[in-house]
Formats: C-alpha cells, structure tokens, sequence
C-alpha cells in the first residue's frame, strides 16, 4: 500500500511539474502555445483616428498596429487575422519577472504614434494599471511554485533511498510550499481571464476592442493544482509511516 502511494506521488508530482511548467513558458517564443494565453486582447475592430489613418493610407505602409494580443504569465505577443481567421503570430516580448502587460507601452506604433492616436479608451489602460502589481505577484508566485514543484518531484526520487521522517517533512514543506503558490497564482489568472476580462470588454465594446480569457491555460494550470493537492495528501498520509519505519530501522541498528 505504502510503496503504491509513493509511486502515485511521484507520477503526481511529476505531471504536476510538466503541466505548470508548460503554462509558465507558453509564449515564449512564436511556435509555443499560443491557444494557451491568460487572456488575449481582439484590437481588430478598434479604428484609428483621422491623423494615423491618413498617414497609413498615405504611406501605405504598416504602422505597427496589430490584430490581437496573446498575454500570458511572463510575456506577450502580438499579430494579425489571416484570410482564414487563424491567428498569425507575429513577435513575442522577451520573458520578465514580474511581468504585467501594459497597454500604454506595448501599443507604441512606428512613425511616432502611440496608444492615444486610436479610438482606445483611457479606462482600459487604466484597468491595466489597477491589475499591475496583482499580475507581477502572479508571474512571481508562479515562477516560485513551479521551482518548488521540481524540488518536490527530486525530493519523491531522493526519498526512494533515503526515507526517515526528516526527509519527508522537507518533502512536504516544498509540496506544500508549491501548492499555495500555484493555487494562489492560478486563483488570480483566473480571475483575470473571467471578472477582468468582462470589465474590459464591458470598457471596451464601444470602440471594438474584445477580450477573451484564456480557458485552456486555465484548465492546464488548475490540473497542476489538483495534482498537487493529491501530493500534499499522500505526504500527510505517509509521514507517520515514514517515522514508524525509521524507529524500526534505529531499533535494528541498536540490536546488532
């Protein structure tokens, strides 16, 4: 029973920790899970003022501005509509921590226009600025999480070996440690990709800008959660096996 439990909590960890990792790198570079976003911003149907729109058609050159933008936990990206609606990924920023997204600096276009030369209302950036410091913790405790998560899958390969009651409970502070940093940042993307995305697209829906929340990273992210869940219960259950097995093993020793 015991050595069953042990082999459940190593394949537990193990998923868990591929799972999160995934979520954590998605949108790292152009090819890498792009369907796996917090949130996507849709700016397709947002028209730029007269002044950008002239110079566009006189220039007949693109300016910068681009069809939807794919946030995710440490970057984002950017690109345009197809002709069969695919999304076609253009660039992606390079990975920081924190990381927030920021209207106000990602849509700067070519030729000197900004965010204000389109119909973007002031309330969505200022959303953004509300959501910042909750979004830098949310890519920090997440990094944490996921660092804690491989520590837990080493520590279920080291304690096969090792065992004793101090182990597991090292054991169990990393899955727990890992658990409460993946659920808590899995609550706040969770929260942005339902509540904050309804605020903006409430905001938004009278200069066409839509916003859509990211429901494959959160089926991801919250898998990892549950995995890790089962861990930090089976690490309840056998560390007091552990400690029983450890006083009989000091009992042995005593004797010989």
């Amino acid at each position: 029973m015991l050595l069953t439990l042990n082999t459940l909590s190593k394949v537990f960890a193990l998923a868990s920790f591929i799972l999160s990792t995934l979520c954590l790198f998605a949108g790292s570079q152009k090819s890498i899970m792009q369907d796996a976003s917090v949130m996507t911003i849709d700016t397709s149907g947002s028209e730029p003022i007269s002044a950008i729109k002239s110079a566009k058609e006189s220039n007949d050159t693109d300016l910068g501005l681009k069809d939807f933008y794919n946030v995710h936990v440490l970057a984002y990206c950017e690109g345009s509509f197809g002709d069969d609606g695919q999304h076609d990924v253009t660039r992606c920023s390079k990975r920081a921590a924190p990381f927030a997204f920021n209207p106000a600096k990602v849509l700067e276009f070519k030729n000197g226009f900004n965010v204000s030369d389109i119909d973007w209302p002031d309330t969505i950036t200022d959303d953004f600025s509300v959501m910042e410091i909750t979004t830098k913790a949310m890519s920090v405790l997440y990094i944490i999480g996921v660092a804690a998560t491989g520590v837990t899958f080493l520590m279920e390969i080291l304690l096969t070996q090792a065992g004793g009651r101090p182990s597991m409970m090292a054991h169990l502070f990393f899955t727990v440690l890992s658990f409460v940093c993946l659920g808590v940042s899995s609550s706040v993307a969770s929260v942005i990709a339902v509540q904050f995305v309804d605020l903006i697209n409430r905001h938004g829906k009278n200069y066409g800008i839509v916003a859509a929340g990211g429901s494959k990273f959160l089926t991801i992210t919250w898998a990892a959660v549950v995995l890790l869940f089962f861990t930090v219960v089976i690490s309840v259950i056998t560390l007091p096996s552990s400690g029983s097995m450890s006083t009989s093993d000091k009992e042995v020793e005593s004797q010989v």
